[in-house]
């Protein structure tokens, strides 16, 4: 009992009989929680502890209302002191001891937490979320449809990660889903997707680049399919561009059908952005799926629909939509789809020829690198005086030689008299003449 004692002296109260039978965490994570909101007893005396029993027990909550007052305050000294112990910093920059002291206090229960209570790191954040909703509102992710305390969450992870450390800690999408039972919220995706894909003015900010990195996050949206779709409704453009190309990336489209129809429903959204991350994201779907569905839109009385259908096609079939697309066309109205068409088709048939010259095989294939080469042999005969042409008899100077580099640079016979290529001259000959069925041969020899 002597010894129990001691030990309860020396860690303090985080392992008094205050602490929940069913915590998962351990005494050095209680201790680590005591020690990084001990600072707090630099702005008011014994506040620290009374904080501590609050975040570790639920016991207490008058002294977070406390420290939202004393935010509010009108006494520089004390939200100084406030807003340093919250960012983790000294009081004095010069003291860099109390600073690593603060800092080294934060990082221990963000990122070396060796159990997980989500009631205890919920009330944690929530603590933290006074201090952000006043001081750094528009730096959240999300917007006021999400808890503050969620918001709070991947600041505060990113304002003390050490480097090469997992900017979001023990932050996971199960794990929020157990903070929000704690909190007493529904577990709800429409928090999470709101963080992820809605950051203000900046919609693909970097705090939404971070969230979107949430382990379990694509499970969590596909748990929920109806709730997913509906909370895009809510999301500015840039919101919905990133949402459903995460929904392509991930393979979603596929596993619900609320995610196809959803996909199918911003390809003819009014913004041009989204329009096109949609038909990049059907791309990976099911082709046979997108392709009849694609065809049903063709098929719509609103016209931008029909034009979804013809940009979900050409994105997904590539040149084998044109004949649909040319059959769609004898019937189309709208001069805004037509204009859509007559690109894709100049576009398409455009690439089939480029595709079919750079595709044929054989000498058929290597025409057209030898045609350089010749030219260039032909240039060099100029400087000598000769015709050029097909017959190549044209003989440069040696000092004009240095003119054509590469593998196919002439060189002289064994009697000096002449130049052929490098890369052969019986090959070359037969071109020269234009004897085909001779190059074909001995090439092929």
């Amino acid at each position: 009992m002597f010894v129990e004692g001691l030990k309860k002296l020396f860690r303090g109260r985080s392992e008094t009989n205050e602490i929940p039978a069913g915590s998962a965490l351990t005494a050095r994570d209680r201790d680590a929680i005591s020690a990084d909101l001990a600072s707090f007893d630099t702005a008011e005396k014994g506040l620290g502890k009374a904080l501590a029993r609050y975040v570790l027990t639920g016991a207490d909550e008058a002294s977070v209302l406390h420290v939202t007052n004393l935010l509010k305050t009108t006494q520089g000294d004390i939200r100084t002191r406030l807003h340093n112990v919250f960012i983790a910093v000294a009081d004095d920059w010069n003291n860099k001891a109390e600073r690593e002291k603060r800092h080294k206090a934060r990082e221990r229960v963000l990122f070396e937490l060796e159990g997980f209570d989500p009631a205890a790191l919920y009330r944690y954040l929530h603590l933290h979320s006074q201090f952000n909703a006043q001081n750094r509102a528009w730096r959240f992710p999300g917007s006021d449809q999400s808890p503050h305390w969620l918001r709070t969450a991947s600041l505060l992870f990113d304002t003390s990660a050490p480097e090469g450390r997992n900017p979001l800690g023990f932050l996971t999408a199960p794990r929020i889903f157990e903070m929000m039972e704690a909190a007493e919220l529904a577990p709800s995706v429409a928090p999470l997707i709101d963080c992820a894909f809605s950051d203000k003015d900046v919609p693909y900010g970097y705090l939404t680049q971070r969230m979107l990195k949430l382990p379990g996050l694509a499970d969590a949206i596909a748990a929920m399919p109806e709730e997913a779709t509906r909370t895009i409704g809510t999301l500015a453009a840039g919101g919905r561009e990133v949402m459903v190309s995460f929904l392509g990336q991930n393979g979603l489209i596929d596993r619900d059908r609320h995610f196809f129809d959803f996909a199918f429903q911003m390809a003819s959204d009014g913004a041009k952005t989204v329009r096109e991350a949609a038909s990049n994201a059907l791309k990976v779907a099911d082709e046979a799926k997108v392709q009849a569905k694609a065809e049903e839109f063709l098929a719509s009385r609103k016209a931008n629909e029909r034009l979804a259908g013809v940009n979900i096609l050409a994105a997904l079939l590539r040149e084998r939509s044109l004949p649909i697309l040319d059959r769609h066309g004898g019937e189309e109205k709208s001069n805004t789809v037509l204009a859509a068409i007559a690109t894709i088709r100049a576009t398409g048939r455009q690439g089939c020829r480029r595709r079919g010259r750079r595709g044929r095989g054989g000498w058929r294939g290597r025409l057209p690198r030898l045609r350089r080469q010749l030219r260039c042999r032909t240039a060099a005969g100029r400087q000598g005086g000769a015709a050029a042409g097909r017959s190549g008899r044209g003989v440069p100077q040696a000092s004009d030689r240095s003119q054509c580099r590469g593998p196919h640079r002439l060189r002289p016979d064994a009697a000096g008299q002449r130049l052929e290529p490098a890369a052969g001259p019986s090959v070359f000959a037969a071109l020269r003449a234009g004897d085909c069925k001779t190059y074909r041969r001995r090439h092929a020899g």
